[in-house]
């Protein structure tokens, strides 16, 4: 059944490389089989590498054999996590990333390549980007992670001439010899320039001091505490590998407590994220009433996460 279900898949995945003869392909993901062993999974897919003139991107590098899929609870390890392509020149470097903050059982597998872009693909991919919803494409000032000492002291002093000049234009229009009607548009010249050099300052400050990010890029529930579990983790985890990865004593237990630690102290932020997120929609969205159940409450919860 298996078997069967694999040599669907890799049928459609010939007729499009067939199909799209003169493209570099650039195959990966879980394969989950270890294309080294005599299962016959792995020798389907084998036979299609082979016919489609594909290469193991990892034989390429020469990081043959390296495990991508680690598991600590069953004390089991394989490679089964795979990059095919059908050039040679294109591939700049493979490696996987074994590191204390990966808490899946799969490690990241990383592909640099080299590819050219056409005209035509060049403007289909802008076109495709001027079509994706605006709020996912447009960045926003991030205040809440601003250097705003910073961006006091130098709005301070880049704004003090501005004042000076607002201090001296008050002074000579208050005296009684002027006649307004003559200088209104000297008035509202003034204005105006005053205006445009104070959001000038305003802006230019914030480019420098505060971050511009799209929506969802931070996560608002991440925080000193998670940054600190997350680094004691990557330490201990760095520690054990160079000690050759022991499976007893104190460097392993180390390893294994930190990484528990910080894989549960990410669970309970991101709990209390949702207990925050319903607690808003409570207050501003139902204020004099329960939330409605099934369906309506779903809605308008994910409405308020994609905020």
């Amino acid at each position: 059944m298996v078997q069967k279900i694999v040599e669907d898949i890799l049928y459609e995945m010939s007729v499009h490389i067939s199909n799209y003869s003169d493209c570099t392909v650039l195959l990966g993901g879980d394969f989950n089989c270890d294309l080294d062993s005599p299962d016959e999974v792995a020798f389907i897919i084998n036979n299609f590498a082979r016919d489609n003139f594909l290469f193991r991107c990892d034989r390429i590098s020469g990081m043959y054999k390296v495990n991508t899929y680690v598991n600590e609870a069953l004390n089991r390890s394989s490679c089964i996590d795979y990059f095919l392509t059908s050039s040679l020149n294109a591939l700049k470097s493979f490696y996987v990333i074994d590191e204390g903050s990966n808490l899946s059982d799969h490690l990241p597998v990383v592909v640099d390549c080299m590819c050219e872009v056409g005209h035509q693909s060049y403007t289909a991919l802008n076109r495709s980007q001027r079509n994706t919803e605006p709020d996912k494409l447009e960045k926003y000032l991030r205040w809440d992670h601003a250097d705003l000492s910073t961006y006091y002291s130098m709005t301070g002093q880049q704004l003090r001439p501005l004042l000076d000049r607002v201090t001296n234009l008050e002074k000579v229009f208050s005296s009684a010899n002027i006649d307004f009607l003559e200088s209104r548009d000297l008035i509202i010249k003034n204005v105006n320039d005053i205006y445009d050099g104070i959001v000038k300052v305003l802006d230019d400050c914030a480019k420098q001091t505060v971050p511009m990010h799209r929506k969802q890029f931070y996560k608002f529930w991440w925080n000193q505490e998670l940054e600190c579990l997350k680094h004691e983790s990557i330490d201990a985890h760095t520690m054990w590998k160079h000690a050759g990865k022991p499976r007893m004593g104190q460097i392993f237990v180390r390893y294994r407590t930190t990484k528990m630690i910080y894989k549960n102290a990410l669970k309970n932020f991101r709990n209390r994220k949702h207990q925050f997120i319903r607690m808003i929609c409570t207050r501003h969205c139902w204020p004099n009433s329960q939330p409605p159940s099934g369906n309506a409450g779903g809605r308008n919860l994910n409405q308020a996460k994609r905020l």
